[in-house]
C-alpha cells in the first residue's frame, strides 16, 4: 500500500504522510514508454462479453501483458451491455488508475461506490483514490461509509483520520486514531499522524513515544525518521537530528523533506555553509525539484550570496515555483 504519488515528492506533514498510503494501486503504474502501446486495442475476439468471468478473465490476461489498452477495450465493451456491472466496472476503474489516468479511474470506482448496495470495499477505494487526490470531503464521506459496513478494516479509520486532518477535524481525527490503533496497532501511519498531531501542540513527550513506535512498525518510511529528526530539533538536540538524518540512504538522502530538516539543524549548529552545500549538491543530484532550488535561493541569500541566490530563484520560478518570484524581487531592487 506504501507508494509515492507522481504528483509529489517526499513532502513531510501530514497531508504528506497521509498521501504516502492513500492510494494502494497507484504503485503498480506503468512507465511512461510502454503507455502509447497499452492504450491500442480493441476488445478480444473470441470473448463473451455476456460472462463477467470470461471478461475479467480476458482483462487480467490482458493487463499481466502490459497491454492496458486492450483490458480498458473489453471491459468497456462488456459494460455497453451491462452498465450496472460493479466487478466489471470497479476493475475498469482499476485498469485506468494504472494507467495514470485519475480522473476517469474516480469516475468509474465513483459510479460504483455512489451506489445503494456499494460494498465497504469499492467504498473505501473510492475514498482512498478521492484523498490521494485531494478532495478530502469526498473522501470522508465514502470512509465513513466504509466503516459503518466494514467496521474491522483497519486502514478505514486511519484513511478518514487523514481526511479529517486536512478538513481541520482534528478531535475527529483522533478518534478515528485510536480506533485504528485498537483494530490493529501494528499500522505505523497511525502513530506518524498521531506525532505529528502532537508536534503541533507541541506536545514533543508524547510526539517522542509515538514516533517511537511508528518506525518501530515501519523502519523503511523516511517520513517517520524526517518526523523523529524534527523532534529533535524541537527539543533543542539538533546534533542527534543531524545523525539521525545522515543515516538516510542515497535514494532518498536529497528528498526536499530530508534536506530541508538537515539544512535546518545544520543552521542551529553554526554550520550554515555546511546547509548551503548540501542544497548545492541536492539540485544537481535532483534537477527537476522546484523545492530544492528555491531552498537553496533563501540559503545562498542568508549567506550573503546574492548572484548564487538569484539563480537558484530562477531555477526554481522555471520549475514552477511561484514563490521565487518574490525572492527575484527582492534580489533584484
Amino acid at each position: 500500500m506504501i507508494g509515492m504519488m507522481k504528483r509529489r515528492g517526499l513532502v513531510f506533514g501530514i497531508v504528506g504522510v497521509f498521501v504516502v498510503i492513500a492510494i494502494f494501486a497507484a504503485a503498480n503504474r506503468l512507465n511512461a514508454q510502454n503507455k502509447a502501446a497499452q492504450r491500442i486495442g480493441t476488445a478480444a475476439e473470441g470473448v463473451d462479453l455476456a460472462s463477467s468471468a470470461a471478461v475479467l478473465k480476458a482483462a487480467r490476461t490482458y493487463v499481466g501483458n502490459q497491454e492496458l489498452g486492450k483490458a480498458q477495450a473489453v471491459l468497456r465493451a462488456a459494460l455497453k451491455d451491462r452498465p450496472d456491472d460493479a466487478i466489471v466496472r470497479g476493475m475498469l476503474g482499476d485498469v485506468l488508475l494504472q494507467d495514470g489516468d485519475e480522473d476517469e479511474a474516480m469516475a468509474q470506482y465513483a459510479a460504483v461506490a455512489d451506489r445503494d448496495d456499494a460494498t465497504g470495499e469499492a467504498l473505501f477505494r473510492a475514498g482512498s483514490l478521492a484523498a490521494g487526490m485531494d478532495d478530502h470531503a469526498r473522501a470522508l464521506g465514502y470512509l465513513t461509509r466504509a466503516g459503518e459496513i466494514d467496521p474491522g478494516n483497519a486502514a478505514v479509520p486511519a484513511l478518514a483520520a487523514g481526511a479529517q486532518i486536512d478538513l481541520g477535524l482534528i478531535d475527529e481525527a483522533k478518534v478515528n486514531l485510536a480506533r485504528a490503533a485498537v483494530l490493529d496497532e501494528g499500522q505505523g501511519v497511525v502513530w506518524g499522524m498521531l506525532a505529528e498531531l502532537a508536534v503541533r501542540e507541541n506536545k514533543l513527550d508524547m510526539a517522542s513515544q509515538h514516533i517511537v513506535k511508528a518506525r518501530r512498525f515501519e523502519p523503511d518510511v523516511i517520513a517517520w525518521r524526517v518526523l523523529e529528526a524534527r523532534i529533535y530539533k524541537r527539543l533543542g538536540d539538533p546534533e542527534k537530528a543531524i545523525m539521525l538524518l545522515d543515516g538516510i540512504g542515497r535514494a532518498d538522502r536529497f528528498e526536499p523533506s530530508v534536506i530541508g530538516e538537515m539544512a535546518a539543524c545544520l543552521g542551529m549548529v553554526g554550520r550554515a555553509e555546511d546547509a548551503m552545500l548540501i542544497y548545492q549538491v541536492a539540485v544537481r543530484e535532483k534537477p527537476t525539484e522546484p523545492e530544492l532550488w528555491y531552498q537553496a535561493a533563501l540559503w545562498a541569500e542568508r549567506l550573503g550570496m546574492m548572484e548564487e541566490a538569484a539563480d537558484y530563484a530562477r531555477s526554481a520560478s522555471m520549475l514552477g515555483d511561484k514563490r521565487a518570484t518574490a525572492v527575484l524581487d527582492r534580489l533584484e531592487d
